[in-house]
């Protein structure tokens, strides 16, 4: 799918493969690839809209070989109903442990689900790394305090 943005006040436009890794009413975590660019990006949702259509990602780029890996073992995943003796659980560990290899997240990504549009695109300060909350908003308890990442990007909700 090919996307336009903005990115540091240049419009941009990718084509854009996703590789879904987590899926709920939409993708939660997986990779990416851009036909613009050899990187292969580790994207992790951080936050989502009452209704389930806006979430903020994060991305992070991965080693190479280890984006081509987790993307060879999602392709080896049959379509379909499994098969009684697939080993579900030791392939969705294997692909978090290759996902925990990805960098510092460089992106923060708003999108919308149903118009597969992105909303807003932010460049994360390496100086800010430190002082952002990357726990995902549906990780939190409900006394815990909440990092506000549509107003970051730009966004209300």
């Amino acid at each position: 799918m090919t996307y336009t943005y903005t990115l540091d006040g240049d419009e941009r436009s990718s084509d854009v493969t996703l590789y879904y890794v987590d899926y709920y009413d939409g993708p939660v975590s997986g990779v990416l690839t851009s036909g613009g660019c050899d990187a292969i990006y580790a994207f992790h949702m951080l936050d989502w809209d009452a209704e389930l259509e806006k979430r903020v990602f994060s991305l992070a780029c991965l080693p190479r070989t280890t984006g081509l890996q987790i993307i060879e073992n999602l392709e080896r995943i049959p379509s379909g109903p499994l098969p009684a003796d697939y080993d579900r659980d030791g392939v969705y560990d294997e692909l978090k442990t290759l996902l925990g290899s990805r960098g510092p997240a460089e992106l923060i990504v708003a999108w919308e689900r149903s118009a597969q549009a992105v909303l807003s695109v932010k460049r994360v300060d390496p100086a800010e790394q430190v002082k952002l909350d990357w726990t995902p908003s549906f990780e939190l308890t409900q006394d815990a305090p909440q990092f506000d990442w549509f107003s970051y990007v730009g966004l209300s909700v």
